[in-house]
């Protein structure tokens, strides 16, 4: 967490689909390291994306815009702009330790998602208003 206590990071769980259950908690349904194919051109119908900004107290998030892209194409697969509720604080490492950080989260739901044998990755990007974050890639493997 000290990285945390100075930086932001964006942290992005790639899956099938993302549920809200009983008491406002989420289940993320086939989570993706790396992403595979049977063979190009291929159609992903539904991808979702859990994006994660964790940022230090100092440095509240009030906006955030985001986009999705692939390796192959300019455009993105999603864009968004969003006003950001108050952060929830992360707890200390006990309880006499104070909050250092809050995170802010949204989930994004894209469909037909076409690959290519051109395409080899995907990856999130979030501005906050002062910097841009971008998540690590999902690989994606084609016909292993």
């Amino acid at each position: 967490m000290n990285f945390l206590r100075e930086h932001r990071l964006l942290q992005v769980t790639w899956c099938d689909d993302i549920r809200e259950e009983v008491g406002s908690k989420l289940s993320f349904m086939g989570i993706y390291d790396r992403l595979v194919v049977p063979s190009t051109p291929f159609v992903i119908p539904r991808l979702a994306a859990h994006l994660m900004v964790y940022t230090p107290i100092g440095r509240p998030i009030k906006k955030v815009s985001f986009r999705l892209f692939k390796s192959d194409e300019e455009k993105p697969l999603a864009v968004g702009d969003l006003d950001i509720p108050p952060a929830t604080p992360v707890a200390g490492t006990n309880d006499e330790d104070p909050a250092t950080v809050s995170f802010v989260s949204l989930g994004v739901l894209v469909g037909n998602i076409s690959i290519t044998e051109t395409t080899h990755w995907l990856q999130a990007e979030v501005n906050t208003g002062d910097e841009t974050l971008q998540s690590l890639k999902l690989r994606i493997g084609h016909g292993e």
